[in-house]
């Protein structure tokens, strides 16, 4: 894996993690005089990355472990056989520890009460609605 020879070259990343975004109409806030925007929420983390190949199997089964646990019949990498010996040999291991975190959140947290209750109302993307609720409690 090309990242691992990087990072024992540069121990140093960037990680983006990006949540639910998405366009507000106008027509969701029930005000012809109000512009249109772009809600958005993200994170950019900066990070020190150690590589650490004896622990991927470790942290696959981890992550695996994590993503499968609720669904009703959960995956295991057993079930790959021999072709998971030869796929995790592209997959390494690593910590990293950040060092600075900026988030940005635009969640309408600027909007009268009355407005973001409108786009609350009225946004068919549940996720993005459930974010900006989560930013702006009444």
């Amino acid at each position: 894996n090309p990242l691992g020879e990087a990072f024992a070259d540069d121990p140093k990343a960037t990680i983006l993690f990006k949540g639910p975004d998405g366009y507000i109409s106008p027509a969701f806030t029930d005000r012809r005089d109000w512009g249109p925007t772009w809600n958005y929420a993200q994170v950019r983390i900066r990070a020190d990355v150690s590589v650490e190949p004896e622990s991927t199997g470790t942290a696959v089964a981890l992550l695996v472990e994590h993503v499968e646990r609720n669904r009703p019949e959960p995956w295991s990498a057993a079930e790959m056989g021999a072709r998971y010996d030869r796929l995790i040999q592209g997959i390494v291991g690593f910590r990293a520890r950040v060092v600075s975190l900026d988030a940005s959140f635009k969640l309408g947290q600027t909007e009268t009460p009355e407005t973001l209750r409108a786009i609350l109302a009225n946004l068919p993307d549940r996720e993005l609605v459930r974010w900006m609720r989560r930013f702006n409690p009444e």
